[in-house]
């Protein structure tokens, strides 16, 4: 499993960046990438960028750490794929950053230093103590899953403060207490407004504004939905309400009782686990019967359909941020070359050692870099609008957030629709592995 850092650099962003990019580390440089700027040059274009914020602090640039394990089946080269689609699923193609590869430890580990502001708004990163953690190593655990790597199943503490993670270990959580309340109400509830009604009944307060919160009584802040998880921001909330009946058709997992510890040591657990399966099973034949699977051919053919279904939609967000991320890169570069070609001009004119040069070398770098980058894409800066481009980039960006808000709360209802198809695989696995097992023993007992 892939293990994550992050932490500021507040000078040096040069030496730093020299660091990385050690031709003995990266063989040499065969594994060293970067995005919207040079390696050589980053640092440079980097300051170029932040002079064009209102401020950003103490901070003038982040450095991301991505180590895996010794003993991890990866060549060099796939960690650094790994490392270019964690980047740019982290920084969205807003931020310039270098990414590098080491390989002279005996694990693995990948180097991105990014910019502390944005080259699109030129707005700086923000990082929360835990989420930013949390977020990170989510955003890379999801990639390594998608490439077979290992990742830790169930990180504990990970994300949480001590305390929390303690409270959460006694059941005494307030974020536990009000995902509870909150199930159960929206369990009881026909419409928002009696859900508020049944929320409160339970003595938890509402907070609704721009992010909605919850308190429970005894607890001394609000906690925001969003902390909670994905479905208990409001719009998630009211989507479960109005499709409460879908929920409720769920399909359970079929629990093995004779291999469960606490079943046999507990005659009352064995027999809730017992009726649980019951439930399981119901649900699980009147699935295959309310969409019309009258067999296993018919079912995998559904399978398939709906594998291909949740495919298409988060290929249509990826596609959407690619289109964003190249997007972004052509305004920078294509708003650099426009701004210092005067530059470049006089300089052309000047003598080699002319203080205009030294004065702006900096300018002229950027020029260059922006230069490379329209003559390799073949690119016409004079045929470009720059606010064009930009009112097309927010267009891009506000369709990628629409789509990415409907997926997570499953609007189209496939990730459902799938989830329950994957649970009755697994259940018509357990009953075929329940009938294996009894045939086995029959045929011991002679009978």
């Amino acid at each position: 499993m892939a293990i994550t850092k992050i932490k500021s650099i507040k000078a040096t962003v040069g030496k730093a960046i020299s660091y990385i990019i050690n031709p003995d580390k990266t063989e040499d440089k065969l594994l060293v990438s970067s995005f919207s700027c040079a390696p050589e040059t980053a640092d440079i274009e980097f300051e170029l960028t932040r002079q064009k914020s209102r401020g950003w602090g103490d901070n003038l640039a982040y450095h991301m750490m991505q180590s895996f394990p010794i003993g991890e089946d990866i060549t060099p080269e796939e960690a650094h794929v790994i490392a270019k689609e964690y980047a740019a699923q982290v920084l969205k193609g807003k931020y310039e950053y270098v990414i590098t590869t080491h390989v002279d430890q005996k694990h693995i580990h990948n180097h991105i230093i990014f910019n502390s502001v944005s080259f699109v708004d030129y707005k700086k990163f923000r990082t929360e103590p835990y989420k930013t953690v949390k977020y990170l190593r989510r955003a890379s655990d999801k990639i390594c899953r998608q490439h077979g790597k290992s990742v830790i199943e169930k990180p504990k503490g990970v994300g949480k403060s001590k305390y929390e993670y303690e409270q959460d270990k006694q059941g005494r959580s307030w974020k536990t207490q009000i995902r509870k309340c909150i199930d159960t109400s929206i369990s009881q509830a026909d419409s928002w407004e009696e859900f508020t009604e049944l929320l409160s009944a339970a003595g938890i307060e509402i907070k609704v504004g721009k992010h909605i919160a919850f308190r429970a009584e005894g607890q001394e802040r609000f906690s925001r939905g969003k902390t909670l998880g994905p479905d208990y921001i409001e719009e998630a909330i009211k989507f479960r309400i109005e499709n409460k009946e879908e929920f409720a058709k769920r399909v359970q997992l079929v629990a093995d009782v004779s291999n469960n510890a606490k079943a046999q040591a507990s005659g009352g657990y064995r027999h809730r686990m017992e009726v649980n399966n019951v439930k399981a099973l119901a649900k699980t034949l009147n699935f295959l019967h309310d969409n019309g699977m009258t067999s296993i051919d018919d079912f995998n053919e559904r399978y398939l359909e709906a594998k291909e279904a949740h495919n298409k939609e988060r290929s249509d967000i990826k596609n959407l941020e690619k289109k964003a991320r190249d997007l972004s890169e052509k305004i920078k570069y294509v708003a650099a070359y426009k701004k210092y070609k005067k530059v470049h001009e006089r300089a052309k004119r000047e003598m080699p050692e002319s203080n205009y040069i030294k004065l702006n070398e900096k300018e002229l770098i950027l020029f260059s870099a922006a230069q490379r980058y329209v003559t390799q894409n073949k690119i016409n800066p004079e045929d470009c609008d720059v606010g064009k481009m930009m009112q097309q980039y927010k267009q891009i960006e506000e369709k990628r957030a629409q789509l990415y808000q409907d997926y997570k709360m499953d609007k189209s209802g496939i990730r459902e629709k799938l989830r329950n198809m994957e649970n009755v695989r697994k259940n018509i696995d357990s009953i075929r592995k329940g009938e294996q097992a009894l045939e086995e023993k029959l045929d011991k007992e002679g009978r």
